[in-house]
């Protein structure tokens, strides 16, 4: 089973958010989230498993749309149409794409979810962002002292923002600090949330669970 029917992710924090959501909304333990060491190598690593596939194996990919989504999503495109995947869409499904293997083909069922929400460029940051509370103040809190860091004083660059805001509000919480998975088993971060609940179905249709 794990080596059929798997999810591979970017990394750790990555399994440990995908891990909790699906503890959360009762998913089966009918596959495995395998964690890489960044998005170079989880494309590497998921187009070598697809040519190593079998009937009924079932491949999923998530991965960060970091600064273009079209970029992100040609670079699993191109991968896919190498291993003999004729009908790729051009473009994401927002609901999360999953691609049923050619006729007569060994080919696995693949499912490719781009974080955040397969239609904006960013990260596992701006998904996690989007689980916030809506009522929270401590959320208003953390995004205006963010903006209010002198320009001199800010040292992460445009693209670690959502990751500076995200910490940020996890270290103001009753248990400072948790990681990511932790904080969605804690409450902090929404697992109902309409992101959260969209994610959590596309692993639902592509394990068929």
């Amino acid at each position: 089973m794990a080596d059929s029917r798997l999810v591979m992710v970017e990394g750790a924090d990555d399994l440990h958010v995908l891990t909790n959501l699906c503890m959360r909304h009762g998913v089966p333990k009918s596959f495995k989230i395998e964690s890489n060491e960044g998005k170079p190598t989880v494309l590497d690593v998921f187009s070598t498993r697809l040519l190593l596939s079998k009937p009924d194996d079932i491949v999923g990919l998530v991965m960060d749309a970091n600064g273009s989504l079209e970029r992100s999503w040609q670079s699993v495109r191109d991968r896919l149409a190498d291993r003999g995947y004729d009908s790729v869409p051009s473009a994401p499904d927002a609901a999360g794409i999953i691609i049923d293997p050619p006729p007569n083909t060994i080919l696995a069922r693949v499912g490719v979810w781009l974080m955040p929400n397969n239609r904006d460029g960013g990260a596992l940051e701006d998904f996690l962002l989007a689980l916030m509370p809506n009522e929270s103040a401590l959320r208003d809190h953390a995004r205006e002292s963010i903006d209010r860091i002198p320009p001199e004083l800010r040292l992460f660059t445009e693209p670690k923002h959502s990751k500076a805001l995200m910490h940020t509000y996890l270290a103001w919480q009753e248990n400072p600090g948790r990681p990511y998975g932790t904080a969605i088993k804690a409450g902090y971060l929404d697992a109902n949330a309409p992101p959260a609940l969209a994610l959590v179905d596309w692993i639902k249709r592509l394990f068929g669970s």
